[in-house]
């Protein structure tokens, strides 16, 4: 029987609306490949009949396709989404060494009531949504571009964005604190200044009853000339902390000035002339007269601020500077040469003062990401990490940073997100939700693929100039159906950091979605080698994605887990779990990450899938005890 399926078609408990890729059903609504939607259409205009293998290749690839593997994902994509079964088919019937056949009735529908579903929900199911909800870091979805980002071309630092929404009226105990001006006549005393911005930043994050806007948002509006009604706006914050610092010889001259960004008149304002000794009682000085001057009622006095000696605290800041100045938010790239800086100010740091724990902190950060970055064993550089950061939490329990850093260590080299959660959950009850840690928390769900808690999700709004938790938006909205706001979020990304690798990846892995391959293999390049491979698998250049599989085995066992997702993209099961297995061999610390790689999708329905999760420590219910002990509950 032959069928009318141009404007929308409805078989089964589905309804088909070819024109937007668009299926409806009890899963909600689900978007599709266009070469799956080309595929039911044919199938469906001739509804109980069989179509012949060879007339699908021909009729959807034109002759391109060098074998069949191409129709057979397209088939198991097409079950997968209908929830249909190979042995006991509802929709969809394979006849053996012929062809496939839709086997339930098919109704055309009128233009009326494609008209009356003109735009996707935003509702989906629990399962799509446990997949999908959540965005991934550039190493979790190019599992790659972490292995290459050295090779990066220089990226642009993070912009303050003009008209962007805020909310209407920003919380009354809000403040944001700027970069404070270097008025020394050393250019280079600019890390006195920037560092102690950012520790009296720190100071006043750590009191729960003030919500102080990031670091990485306050600091994008340094070498800006902007006025104070602007920058509140898009901090979302009434007020703001901004300063100035004047080194001559050990003596320290420390302007400090709160103001209300509604009128811009002065809440409060101070200096002082005092050897640099003094600077941490400045501190608190400072952090005590912000809390009086915004009538802030304390639940708990704020601790004061570590002492150290002057020297030690001069290369620690330098070291903070190196480890962050530099460093551009989600660009995917550092220079070993930043690292190695900050490791040289740190470790003297430590030589002058061997019991100060902000530096033991620092020095485990430094360490974790050099372990990150190396390409032969990291065992050692992740354990001198572990052991700073053990230091430092020896010295001062409330050392956060340390144990987010033990928590990532947990994550990424022992394989243990439960206990990841029970430091991370540490860390909040300590931190009083600082955005850094929050930060953490946000990447680990993540890489569990799993709605993270309204108090995580909020990030944005204390973070609202760093384009990582916009690019986290952008990919939740669009698995989510919500294809224009993803794409504002990403034009906002794009904005905030045009050249962060991320960003690039996100917009290749658009493409691909919407079955513009050649895009997305054009935008992945050697950002992310798996997806590039997997599109021009799908444009039908087997040879080339042949070639280029055959280049990443020789790289050796840091490719394992790319070598997998290719072969899980291309719909070949058997091999891609045969390199799974390798990477986690290889105790590859991504496979930590598996659970939120959308191009390892075609292996979810694979009883084999489940299997290794719970090989891995990441199946479902350890997520949920995770995410239980996130939220507050015993671990």
């Amino acid at each position: 029987m032959t069928v009318d399926t141009r404007t929308g078609f409805r078989f089964g408990e589905w309804e088909a609306y070819p024109l937007r890729n668009l299926l409806a059903g009890p899963a909600g609504e689900v978007r599709v490949e266009p070469k799956v939607m080309q595929l039911l259409e044919r199938l469906a205009a001739r509804t109980g009949d069989v179509v012949e293998r060879d007339v699908l290749l021909e009729e959807l690839w034109s002759g391109r396709a060098m074998s069949d593997e191409p129709l057979t994902r397209c088939i198991a994509t097409l079950r997968r989404v209908l929830d249909d079964s190979a042995k006991d088919p509802v929709y969809v019937q394979t006849i053996p060494k012929r062809g496939y056949r839709l086997v339930c009735p098919v109704e055309a529908l009128q233009p009326a009531t494609q008209q009356a579903i003109a735009s996707p929900k935003d509702i989906v199911d629990r399962r799509r949504l446990v997949r999908a909800v959540t965005a991934v870091l550039a190493v979790a979805i190019a599992i790659y571009a972490g292995y290459r980002a050295f090779h990066h071309p220089d990226a642009q630092a993070t912009q303050p964005v003009a008209n962007m929404a805020k909310p209407a009226t920003a919380p009354a105990h809000s403040v944001a604190v700027l970069p404070f001006a270097n008025l020394s006549p050393n250019p280079d005393n600019e890390y006195l200044s920037d560092g102690l911005a950012a520790e009296l930043l720190n100071r006043l994050t750590a009191i729960p009853e003030l919500k102080v806007a990031a670091r990485t948002s306050a600091f994008a509006f340094k070498g800006h000339d902007s006025d104070i009604a602007e920058i509140a706006g898009q901090l979302h914050v009434a007020h703001v902390l901004e300063g100035s610092v004047r080194q001559s010889g050990d003596r320290l001259r420390i302007s400090v000035q709160l103001i209300n960004a509604e009128d811009g008149y002065h809440i409060w304002a101070n200096t002082w002339e005092r050897p640099f000794t003094d600077v941490f009682e400045i501190q608190d000085e400072v952090a005590a007269a912000v809390v009086n001057s915004l009538r802030v009622e304390l639940l708990n006095p704020p601790k004061a601020v570590e002492r150290t000696d002057p020297e030690a605290y001069r290369l620690y800041l330098r070291g903070r500077e190196s480890y962050l100045g530099k460093a551009e938010r989600d660009v995917g790239r550092q220079e070993p040469s930043w690292l190695d800086d900050a490791l040289s100010h740190v470790t003297h740091s430590l030589a002058i003062d061997p019991d100060y724990a902000p530096a033991w902190s620092l020095l485990a950060a430094i360490q974790f990401n050099q372990a990150q970055w190396m390409t032969g064993d990291p065992t050692e550089t992740y354990a001198r990490a572990s052991a700073a950061a053990e230091r430092a939490l020896d010295l001062d329990p409330s050392e956060h940073y340390a144990l987010s850093t033990l928590a990532a260590i947990d994550i990424v080299w022992g394989w243990d997100y439960e206990s990841a959660a029970r430091r991370y959950r540490q860390a909040l009850d300590i931190g009083s939700g600082h955005p850094d840690v929050l930060d953490r928390i946000n990447v680990m769900y993540s890489w569990l693929s799993y709605p993270a808690p309204t108090f995580v999700r909020d990030l944005p709004d204390r973070d609202p100039l760093n384009a990582g938790p916009v690019l986290n938006d952008a990919l939740g909205a669009w698995k989510e159906g919500r294809f224009n706001d993803a794409r504002e979020k990403l034009a906002v990304a794009r904005r905030l950091a045009p050249n962060a690798i991320r960003l690039h990846v996100f917009e290749a892995l658009f493409a691909f979605d919407e079955g513009d391959y050649a895009t997305a293999a054009r935008l992945a390049g050697d950002l992310n080698p798996v997806l590039e491979l997997c599109s021009l698998y799908r444009m039908g250049r087997i040879k080339e994605a042949q070639a280029g599989l055959d280049a990443l085995k020789s790289e050796g066992p840091q490719a394992y887990l790319a070598i997998a997702n290719v072969h899980a993209c291309w719909d070949e099961p058997d091999r891609a779990f045969d390199w799974l297995q390798r990477a986690f061999d290889a105790h590859d610390p991504r496979v930590m990450l598996i659970r939120s790689m959308q191009l390892f999708e075609n292996l979810q329905d694979d009883p084999r899938w489940e299997k290794f999760l719970d090989q891995a420590g990441i199946a479902d219910e350890i997520v949920e005890r995770v995410d239980h002990i996130i939220r507050g509950g015993a671990s």
